[in-house]
């Protein structure tokens, strides 16, 4: 914006002037900066942060002329400025100073009440609207979602007007769920951090019931909390603390999994307590990261919709490949068990069989599953609760009709039809009975047997 006027900022910041810098945080909302004036004697205090915060310690607003005058009609600005400002989706920034004596400055004394003496009696110099623009394909990425059984949730530090707003842009919430006039109205759409933390009685311990020593986090209300978060979609002015609540409660309910999106140091309690914690690349901090257990390297949302995708298909895959494994060995082990009762000298598949049976089953049914790519279909179906079983009704169903069925036509095949199993000459053959064969038979093991015999020449060799 300075530059914008023709003002390189560069110019007026020298930082041997500089005496104390306050960073901004996500407790505080505003952050102050001391100067040593150009006025012996004088030092120059210039805060920014939030208008809602700060409009309140200002004591004088500097007009358009320039001149100084006492500033009276704080409600007109927060209605026609900053609340308009939010309600268009601009994100408000006040910019307050003022000029003290070196005699009222004292760096101890200022740490002790938490700098408040440097941000009374501040004289308003302007509040700035900045456009944050969504990210493309975001509003979609959220509707995929939505469309896949998934509540996405927005926790901000933000006003509620803006936070509102852009949640409305994105199609966290509609129009008609903030609106109290309409019969879609939800009461707890959209609720303030502290208003949140009071209604649902905060964060208290209790004992662990698998480690009697130990306690566990839990939401002073658990009745209240699923009241609001069946109805929560936006949670504004919010502080870690109140981002940590919101996935302790919803994680108190085991058919819930939480995943929770964030970059700074103070969210890795919520993305460790969280199912899957998702950081930021890009913007994250090394603390954010090491608390998560994915990182979207591109810090875009539509990154989780792709996140979201890939564990669906790694899942149906495994799925598959069960399905896959238990029909065949089930076939597998009632053919040699009724093999075994039947009392045939040479039984239709022996142990070595078997293994050079899963060796190929299994090698080839991985790879077969593993490579298959993820189809968008997958968004459409309902998410898969933490406690569900990985075997569904329809896979034990489809698992037993296609076992009896194979298992029948190998029965078949192995008693009205034993020379397509076991290797006789046509001399023999009259001499076969279906209970009982009379002369053992020699199984095709002519692959393995070369196999095992060049290695033991090997070894032989070296041994001489």
């Amino acid at each position: 914006m300075a530059e914008s006027m023709k003002f390189q900022y560069k110019d007026y910041r020298n930082p041997d002037k500089e005496v104390l810098s306050v960073p901004f945080n996500s407790k505080r909302k505003r952050m102050v900066t001391v100067y040593r004036s150009s006025d012996p004697g004088k030092y120059e205090v210039h805060v920014k942060g939030a208008p809602e915060i700060l409009l309140s310690r200002c004591t004088r607003i500097i007009g358009r002329g320039g001149d100084v005058k006492e500033l009276q009609d704080r409600g007109e600005i927060e209605a026609r400025v900053f609340t308009r400002y939010a309600r268009i989706g601009y994100r408000s920034l006040l910019i307050a100073h003022k000029i003290i004596d070196a005699a009222e400055f004292d760096i101890n004394e200022c740490r002790a009440n938490d700098y408040t003496k440097l941000e009374e009696g501040l004289t308003l110099v302007a509040i700035v609207g900045i456009e944050d623009p969504l990210r493309e394909n975001v509003k979609e990425s959220v509707e995929i979602c939505k469309r896949a059984g998934i509540t996405v949730r927005m926790v901000t530090g933000d006003n509620i007007d803006y936070a509102r707003s852009i949640a409305i842009q994105c199609g966290i919430v509609t129009r008609e769920e903030m609106d109290p006039s309409n019969l879609e109205y939800k009461e707890f759409a959209c609720m303030l951090g502290q208003d949140f933390h009071r209604e649902v009685g905060g964060i208290v311990k209790v004992p662990d019931p698998y480690s009697p020593d130990k306690t566990r986090d839990r939401v002073g209300n658990p009745e209240k909390f699923a009241q609001i978060a069946r109805e929560l979609r936006v949670l504004a002015r919010s502080q870690p603390e109140h981002k940590y609540l919101l996935v302790t409660g919803l994680k108190e309910d085991e058919k819930n999994v939480v995943a929770v999106t964030g970059d700074g140091t103070n969210d890795a309690p919520a993305l460790k307590k969280a199912d899957i914690g998702l950081a930021m690349g890009i913007t994250g901090t090394e603390v954010a990261k090491e608390a998560s257990k994915i990182i979207l390297l591109d810090d875009n949302f539509s990154s989780i919709v792709t996140a979201l995708k890939w564990g669906r298909n790694i899942y149906l895959c495994v799925r598959k490949f069960l399905q896959f494994q238990l029909t065949v060995n089930v076939v597998a082990l009632a053919v040699a068990v009724v093999s075994g009762f039947a009392h045939f000298v040479v039984p239709p598949i022996n142990a070595i069989q078997m293994l050079w049976v899963n060796i190929i089953m299994d090698s080839f049914a991985a790879l077969a599953l593993a490579t298959e790519p993820p189809s968008d279909k997958l968004l459409l179906e309902r998410p898969y609760g933490k406690t569900e079983s990985i075997l569904t009704r329809s896979m034990w169903r489809n698992i037993v009709c296609v076992a009896i069925y194979q298992i029948a036509v190998l029965l078949t095949v192995m008693f009205l039809k034993p020379e397509f199993i076991l290797r006789t000459t046509p001399d023999r053959e009259k001499n076969l009975s279906l209970i009982h064969i009379s002369e053992p038979t020699r199984p095709l093991y002519i692959s393995y047997a070369v196999f095992c015999l060049k290695k033991k020449k090997k070894k032989k060799k070296k041994q001489k």
